[in-house]
C-alpha cells in the first residue's frame, strides 16, 4: 500500500502496481481532468520517477465500467513506512470518500515514521484547520 519511494525523501508513498492475482483490488476515487492539466499532474506525481501510466477499467459504486488513467508505481520497495503525516492524508481521504471499512482498516493498520521536519509536518496538515 505504501511501497512507491518517495523521490523527495524516501519514505513511503501510496501506490498500485501489477500483480497476476485477477483477484486483486483497488480502492480509490475517481476524478475528471482537463487534458491540459495532465502534466501538471504529471508532475506532482512524479510520472517517469518511480510511476508510469496506463488505462484501466473500473467499476465505479453504481457497478459501471468505465475506462481510467493510472499511475502505477514501477519500484517497488516492501520495507518502505509512510510518515505519519502522509499516513492521515491517505486514511482521511478514505474515509471522506466512504471507502469500504475493511480498506480503511487496512490504512489504520500500517506502521508510519515520524517527519523530523517539523515545518512540513505543519505545513502538510495545516490544510485541516479552518
Amino acid at each position: 500500500m505504501f511501497h512507491k519511494i518517495s523521490k523527495k525523501d524516501s519514505s513511503g508513498k501510496c501506490d498500485i502496481y501489477e500483480t497476476n492475482d485477477q483477484n486483486d483490488k483497488v480502492y480509490g476515487v475517481l476524478y475528471r481532468i482537463d487534458k491540459r492539466y495532465e502534466l501538471d499532474l504529471d508532475g506532482f506525481e512524479g510520472f517517469k520517477y518511480g510511476y508510469n501510466k496506463k488505462i484501466i477499467d473500473v467499476i465505479n459504486f453504481a457497478g459501471d465500467q468505465l475506462e481510467a488513467m493510472t499511475y502505477f508505481a514501477t519500484n517497488i520497495d516492501n520495507s518502505l513506512k509512510p510518515y505519519n503525516w502522509y499516513k492521515y492524508h491517505v486514511l482521511y481521504g478514505a474515509i471522506e470518500n466512504h471507502l469500504p471499512y475493511e480498506y480503511i482498516s487496512n490504512i489504520e493498520s500500517v506502521d508510519s515514521i515520524i517527519d523530523k521536519d517539523s515545518e512540513r509536518i505543519f505545513k502538510e496538515l495545516s490544510i485541516y484547520y479552518i
